[in-house]
């Protein structure tokens, strides 16, 4: 009796003992046992996400320029017109019974404030219209054909200088000058101003618009002129005569946008 306890304990403990093991191994594809390992867990993932389908990724449509037309025959828009359905009937109209082919689009004017949301972090994108909205405007001329410049008014600024006191042309005494339109205006030797017009630029280019049109790059000319503190470029010769320093200051200006700017139409 004691051998045949001792046998059937014994036999219980075997078949508990191989149950423990097979709960330890896992079956290979060809059937044969073999402990799981972290490796083989990453492989079953790996072809357990190669089996799934995939959705196919969505391409946005590229934006599309127009070439420049041999005659630009354009008309200025506001950015307020912009943003006008009831403009845009009236100017389709015109197109249909003239021979305009472009409209240039004011993209920042004297105030400085840009009221389309033309993806450029700064505080003085206060967008009324947004990105899609603008993108629209544009589809709507280039589907006729029509060429869309945006006009950047580049020293003459309220709201950047507003925001950055140390970039503004300065009085004799050294506080923000303005001109006889109450106007103040950016200084052009700055690098922080070449590089803010160039960011403008670069983002509305990349919206759809085809050119960029930049206005007023020169110095204030009316106002106390008297009172007004001109700087200049680093690079400019301090033997040269003032009118000499001016040039090339707006000239460095000039070529600095070429230069960033060099596969946009300017």
């Amino acid at each position: 009796m004691r051998d045949s306890s001792f046998s059937i304990k014994t036999l219980i403990g075997l078949i508990i003992g191989l149950f423990l093991l097979f709960l330890g191994l896992t079956y290979t594809s060809t059937g044969s046992l073999k402990p799981i390992s972290e490796k083989d867990i990453d492989n079953q993932v790996k072809a357990a996400v190669a089996e799934e389908v995939l959705p196919t990724p969505i391409e946005l449509p590229k934006i599309q320029h127009i070439k420049t037309p041999e005659d630009v025959r354009g008309v200025y828009v506001s950015a307020y017109s912009f943003m006008s359905d009831a403009f845009h009937e009236r100017l389709t109209k015109m197109l249909d019974t003239t021979t305009i082919n472009s409209v240039v689009v004011d993209i920042k004017d004297a105030p400085g404030t840009i009221l389309f949301d033309i993806g450029l972090d700064t505080p003085c994108v206060k967008p009324s219209l947004s990105k899609e909205g603008v993108e629209a405007n544009i589809k709507r001329y280039h589907d006729r054909g029509v060429y869309v410049i945006a006009r950047i008014a580049v020293f003459r600024d309220e709201c950047y200088v507003k925001n950055n006191l140390e970039l503004a042309v300065q009085d004799k005494v050294g506080n923000p000058w303005r001109d006889n339109g109450g106007h103040y205006w950016l200084a052009p030797h700055e690098q922080q101003t070449r590089e803010y017009i160039r960011d403008i630029a670069k983002a509305v280019y990349e919206l759809g618009f085809d050119e960029i049109q930049l206005d007023y790059i020169r110095y204030p000319s009316d106002g106390n002129m008297g009172n007004l503190k001109y700087e200049y470029t680093e690079s400019v010769s301090a033997s040269s005569t003032i009118v000499a320093k001016r040039r090339a200051t707006i000239g460095e200006f000039v070529a600095y946008m070429r230069s960033e700017l060099k596969d946009i139409p300017l």
